[in-house]
């Protein structure tokens, strides 16, 4: 996997193998019960283009608003400004 920092945050992306889907299910499922990661986290978006024609079109999922409102752990309050996490 790639990462890259943009002026979005930090951005991951895939490398066109059959394996990358299941790399970032990992990562998903890894970090969503983290409640470190969910407090610092202002935006977590799985950027999906598998079902598109053109490989410029991809479809958005937020995942840190799903896990939030899904999850246990929930912050309070949050305090400070995070760059925003962006998995491409």
């Amino acid at each position: 996997m790639k990462r890259i920092e943009t002026e979005n945050g930090i951005e991951y992306l895939g490398s066109e193998r059959s394996t990358d889907f299941g790399y970032f299910g990992q990562i998903i499922l890894g970090l969503k019960n983290q409640a470190w990661f969910l407090d610092n986290a202002t935006t977590w978006l799985l950027c999906s283009n598998d079902d598109a024609d053109d490989p410029n079109i991809f479809n958005e999922e937020d995942l840190l608003k799903h896990y939030e409102d899904s999850c246990i752990h929930k912050p309070l309050l949050r305090l400070g400004s995070y760059k925003p996490i962006t998995f491409r």
